[in-house]
């Protein structure tokens, strides 16, 4: 599927741009922080970390992505 036809809004308008860039910035320090956690070896820890990322991936295709 061609990114264009995926992604329900434009994200070229100011406002819809920043709120993409900040689920881009969330989804990105929630790897770094499941990264931190599976180099840890916490199973724990990498459950946790890797939950965050996952909420932090389905919001913005929840806000985002064509249905």
């Amino acid at each position: 599927m061609e990114l264009k036809t995926m992604w329900s809004v434009s994200v070229s308008s100011s406002a819809t741009s920043r709120l993409f860039q900040a689920a881009a910035k969330e989804m990105q320090q929630q790897v770094v922080k499941l990264d931190a956690a599976a180099k840890g070896g916490n199973l724990d820890a990498i459950k946790t970390a890797f939950g965050a990322t996952a909420k932090a991936c389905k919001s913005c295709h929840d806000a985002f992505r064509n249905r």
